[in-house]
């Protein structure tokens, strides 16, 4: 601004000779120099000076106008920065393929257990009610205990309830689970209050599952066929979709922890495949109600939460830059 100035004036001497004469007030320099371009000298005496004008008739380019809009832009750049690594972090599971963002597609249908018949009724609704402001959708008919996809179990002793569980292969260990990945779940290194199991299928860009030896493709019995393949850089020709989710709570370790809040991150555990073992720092999400004070839990699914699950939910799940996706809606819902 100085040097844009002095072009337009008959000042003589250079910029630097003149701002070690007056010192290093700016309003002091913009003063002489106005002097400057009526014929004055900068030793000269001065008449008495006109009222200062002030910095808000600046013609728009002044730092009071300036200076709200690098506010605003600076905690945008950092907020971009906060939501990109929660969302790397939240999504990179080593259970799936980091290759895509595993999410519902068919309706869900929750089953709740080891509750009073008021409490599973409570549980069950405020998981649909998060499900549905996320974008994911409830079967609305033969949704019964027999046909759930979203079973939630509250037990005192989860260690032999998941014994119970896994010599009942219709509830468990569907698909291509590593016998290491069945084995942290069942007798994970450090007692976890919830744990999250998710079962998965591959589904093709029509939304068809691949299922071995589909003999509509003409495929040999025993192989996964897509009969709708089209992969490209900027599409891929297949996705992992959920097809059960289990979670099963150690009941013992919920003093002062409301069933709206443990049913919260039920919803948030169960609608994403997130890493259980990530630490989100201090990100405002109701997957840290273990980690905070009693007085500083979550009441609930937080703005973050339901950004992301909404974000997660109304992206193409089939993009390579999904995880950018996401974090660009976050950004937008977050600093509104």
């Amino acid at each position: 601004m100085l040097m844009g100035l002095h072009m337009k004036t008959a000042v003589t001497g250079t910029p630097c000779e003149m701002y070690r004469s007056l010192g290093t007030s700016i309003i002091l320099i913009l003063v002489t120099l106005a002097a400057a371009a009526r014929g004055a000298a900068p030793g000269d005496p001065q008449p008495d000076p006109a009222p200062t004008p002030t910095l808000s008739t600046d013609s728009g380019n002044s730092k009071a106008d300036r200076l709200p809009e690098v506010i605003v832009e600076a905690r945008r750049q950092d907020l971009e920065k906060r939501v990109h690594t929660f969302v790397a972090k939240l999504t990179h599971s080593s259970r799936f393929s980091d290759e895509t963002v595993p999410r519902w597609t068919q309706p869900l249908c929750f089953m709740v257990a080891g509750l009073t018949a008021d409490q599973a009724r409570f549980v069950v609704a405020r998981l649909a009610r998060d499900a549905t402001s996320v974008g994911a959708s409830l079967r609305k008919r033969g949704c019964a205990q027999y046909n759930a996809n979203f079973y939630v179990v509250f037990t005192s002793n989860p260690t032999e309830t998941l014994k119970y569980l896994h010599h009942r292969p219709a509830l468990l260990f569907h698909g291509d689970a590593r016998p290491q990945q069945i084995e942290r779940f069942l007798s994970p290194p450090e007692s976890d209050v919830v744990r999250v199991w998710h079962n998965a299928e591959v589904v093709g860009r029509d939304g068809v599952s691949m299922v071995p030896g589909y003999a509509a493709c003409g495929s040999l019995p025993g192989q996964l066929v897509n009969c709708d393949a089209a992969a490209s850089r900027l599409t891929r020709s297949a996705v992992q979709a959920f097809t059960q989710t289990l979670v099963v709570i150690d009941s013992t370790r919920l003093q002062d922890i409301q069933l709206g809040q443990i049913s919260d991150y039920v919803a948030m555990a169960g609608l994403v495949d997130f890493d259980a073992d990530a630490n989100l720092g201090d990100v405002p999400s109701i997957l840290r109600l273990f980690a905070e004070a009693p007085n500083e839990r979550p009441e609930g699914l937080t703005q973050w939460d339901l950004a992301f699950l909404s974000a997660l939910y109304h992206t193409d799940q089939r993009s390579p830059l999904q995880r950018g996706q996401i974090a660009a809606k976050m950004v937008d819902e977050v600093a509104r």
